[in-house]
């Protein structure tokens, strides 16, 4: 079994690399609500009763 192995390591200009890691400026919503500062009931066993109900549900509506 022949196989060619070739370097890992790869070449790139300079002015690539500038462009590459050039700093973008984005403006940030501060005005949202982050994940963590919302409160989330967990998820319970109900929960995912209700879903798969629902999705056998909905089959059985597709399958007649």
């Amino acid at each position: 079994m022949n196989s060619d192995v070739k370097p890992s390591i790869i070449t790139i200009e300079r002015e690539s690399l500038k462009n590459l890691v050039k700093e973008v400026k984005e403006t940030l919503s501060t005005d949202l609500l982050s994940t963590t500062d919302q409160k989330h009931k967990p998820f319970s066993i109900a929960d995912l009763w209700k879903c798969q109900k629902s999705f056998r549900t909905a089959l059985s509506m597709r399958k007649n």
